[in-house]
């Protein structure tokens, strides 16, 4: 890749470094803080990969979504600059000749984990956000329900007596949405 960005897979035995197999300038992050409505987006990478058998195949065969991640190093220091998933429900062009074959890929940050109806659920005496305390924070209570770890050093310290979404159809992304924007609105 030739850059100071590294990109790493997980096709099912921990991360791998596939950086020398995307080609040069492809990688693409499109990074969305919020949308016209003022609410969280979904932010994006895509980069072009040089067909590689096993690495491709382990891909191919692969149910389930791929984790991702992309790190940049300036002046010594590592970051993560994006973290997500190759979505299971993929596609692939391929023209029958394995040197030149080239894969295009596309990956979501991992907001969509969090397209899933909330269920019935009563909170009490929680926090809004605190993560020095996850088992009294309904962001924290909230993203578990769907399987989703939240690794954040932001605080909204409101207290909540009595915590319950309005339907249970309700997506949790929906109403962390609005529990979040409507709690800054009011410091």
């Amino acid at each position: 890749m030739g850059s100071d960005k590294t990109v790493y897979i997980d096709i099912g035995s921990g991360f791998i470094d596939i950086s020398h197999l995307v080609i040069n300038d492809t990688l693409v992050i499109n990074r969305y803080a919020f949308n016209d409505g003022y609410t969280s987006a979904q932010s994006d990478c895509s980069f072009s990969l040089k067909y590689n058998p096993i690495i491709f195949g382990q891909i191919i065969a692969s149910t389930s979504n791929i984790p991702i991640k992309i790190t940049q190093t300036f002046l010594g220091v590592t970051s993560n600059i994006f973290y997500g998933h190759i979505p299971y429900n993929r596609s692939w062009d391929y023209n029958g000749i394995n040197e030149l074959t080239i894969v295009k890929i596309n990956a979501t940050d991992n907001l969509d984990y969090l397209n899933k109806a909330v269920g019935e659920v009563i909170y009490t005496n929680c926090a809004v956000c605190n993560p020095l305390d996850t088992e009294h924070s309904i962001v924290h209570l909230l993203a578990s329900r769907a399987e989703f770890f939240v690794n954040s050093s932001v605080t909204i310290p409101t207290v909540i007596a009595k915590f319950a979404p309005s339907n249970e159809e309700d997506y949790i992304y929906d109403i962390l949405g609005n529990l979040v924007i409507d709690k800054n609105k009011k410091m």
